[in-house]
């Protein structure tokens, strides 16, 4: 189910909107009515330029009919109040997000058998629940809990003046559509979404955690607005079937139109709605749109398609043009509370619109009216969210959540792994021939792996009616050289031995190593069977 969290005081002008999630998410809008327009046309509240950074185009013909925003907006619980907020213990055995941050940065410590008090849980048996957990929560978990989440209905007041105290059927008010939809959609829009679970501070952080606090951050957040708000439950119409109460009739369509072809389509931007026109509010961020129909339609056509009568145009009559369109919107639905990042392809969903829209002489667009069944669904306001510089929730600081988002999105570092003392042996057999009475030789090669350095035992095998002609050498990689056998020094046949290198030789051990052997007096011929390098890695 989606959120409905409702925006504070709209401003005159081009201003920026405080979300009051302080005082629970839902207030109400003052409205400039009396300057307004009766008839649905153009006026001060769906001027498109109340959206600023961006150079808008009106010309019909320079607009495109589709576009998607580049950058990937997220979705994520709107944590409602009836749970308690982000105070709401969405995992197992865990601590909630707010317990988590209360935890890891304001010094607070779980008190003896905290896990074990019930918070409260709406439902029938609502009153069941341990009034001791709350005077335990840390900083930032009570001024959710209280402020911003279920407070209300366990407070002892009749706060929906229904003369009945925390009734557990409506929760004293609190209804399942309140929370944080207002604040998740600019920080969904404006912040990199965690990636991985991580540890700070002895605390483990799931994606769902550091969502929850990220959007907990824009609970008070600076946007510009479009469209005024509709507080009506039941909404009266006129006779062509149009909200009488202009609040409840905007946001204009050629608004809307302007705003989604230039954002979406020619600078690939999101924004975001307020999906229904009533008093309730969804707020969701815009992610891409289409125009399947664009057709000029002729005055009288006009007139038919808004449900007037007669010669004129009355809602607009600078109106000189007119196009009838089909057009939908693709926003970001929310998504439950998970361990890893949602797939935001899955909580796309789409709203079709139908309108007129009126071209003054030049084809600029200047207004616009909704037709058929976008009477009663269009949205009902606009607005532009912007990235906030701090928290605005006491005991919540953005620079710590930031921190946190910037770790979970760094590749997961390995456990380190203890070096083993276990030797690593290397080993070729060759049967290559040495030449009789030739100091140049025979060289036998083996190639040891990278990443190794320790002690060095190199074992030599030959076959040699007279080991008293042979001389063995060993040059390394970087060619640094050792003894192995001097001219001499064995009898006999053969020869078989083992030497340590000494010293050890300096680096890395990869490479190819060559074992040199020569046969120093004639009459005899023997071979070099096996050659092998024994490598035992230091310990640390």
């Amino acid at each position: 189910m989606n959120t409905y969290s409702k925006i504070p005081t709209l401003m005159a002008g081009l201003v920026a909107l405080l979300f009051a999630g302080l005082l629970g998410g839902c207030t109400t809008l003052e409205n400039d009515s009396e300057t307004r327009l009766e008839k649905e046309r153009w006026n001060s509240a769906n001027e498109p330029t109340r959206f600023r950074g961006i150079e808008l185009k009106t010309k019909l013909d320079a607009l495109p009919t589709s576009g998607r925003a580049d950058r990937e907006i997220w979705p994520s619980s709107y944590w409602p109040m009836h749970r308690d907020s982000i105070n709401y213990r969405w995992k197992s055995e865990e601590l909630s997000p707010a317990e988590k941050y209360d935890k890891a940065f304001n010094g607070w410590v779980p008190p003896e058998g905290f896990m074990d008090l019930k918070p409260y849980k709406s439902g029938n048996n609502c009153e069941e629940y341990d009034k001791e957990y709350y005077d335990q929560l840390g900083p930032l978990a009570s001024i959710i809990s209280g402020r911003m989440g279920n407070g209300k209905a366990r407070d002892g007041i009749d706060n929906d003046g229904d003369g009945e105290t925390d009734e557990c059927d409506d929760r004293d008010g609190v209804e399942t559509w309140f929370g944080l939809c207002h604040a998740w959609v600019p920080a969904a829009m404006l912040e990199d979404r965690p990636q991985r679970t991580i540890t700070h501070n002895g605390v483990t952080f799931y994606t769902g955690d550091l969502e929850a606090l990220m959007i907990t951050a824009y609970n008070r957040s600076g946007a510009d607005m479009i469209g005024g708000r509709c507080n009506d439950k039941e909404v009266k119409r006129d006779e062509q079937g149009r909200a009488t109460d202009v609040d409840c009739r905007d946001s204009n369509p050629g608004t809307m139109h302007i705003i989604m072809t230039n954002y979406l389509g020619l600078n690939k931007t999101a924004f975001a709605e307020d999906r229904t026109y009533n008093y309730e509010v969804w707020n969701q961020p815009i992610v891409a749109f289409e125009v399947s129909q664009l057709d000029e339609i002729s005055l009288e056509k006009a007139i038919e398609e808004v449900g007037l009568t007669g010669e004129t145009y009355d809602h607009n009559t600078d109106a000189r043009f007119f196009y009838k369109v089909a057009a939908s919107m693709t926003y970001i639905t929310e998504s439950h509370e998970s361990a890893v990042p949602a797939d935001a392809s899955r909580h796309e969903r789409t709203d079709r619109y139908t309108y007129v829209l009126e071209l003054d002489e030049d084809k600029n667009i200047i207004g616009g009216e909704w037709t058929g069944s976008s009477r009663s669904k269009h949205p009902d306001f606009l607005w532009n969210p912007r990235r906030a510089f701090r928290s605005s929730v006491p005991n919540l600081d953005l620079d710590n959540i930031r921190m946190l988002i910037e770790k979970s999105r760094q590749p997961e570092q390995p456990e380190p792994i203890a070096p083993s003392v276990e030797p690593v042996d290397f080993s070729v057999t060759s049967g290559v021939e040495i030449p009789d009475n030739d100091v140049v030789g025979v060289s036998v090669e083996l190639t040891v792996g990278s990443g190794l350095t320790g002690a060095v035992e190199v074992s030599v095998d030959i076959k040699h009616p007279s080991a008293v002609d042979l001389m063995v050498g060993l040059i390394s990689p970087t060619g640094e050289k050792w003894p192995i056998l001097a001219q001499g020094a064995a009898s006999g046949r053969d020869y078989s031995g083992k030497v340590t290198l000494d010293p050890a030789p300096v680096g890395d051990l990869g490479g190819t190593w060559r074992l040199h052997v020569s046969d120093r007096l004639s009459a005899d011929v023997g071979t070099v069977d096996a050659f092998s390098i024994k490598v035992t890695p230091a310990a640390e």
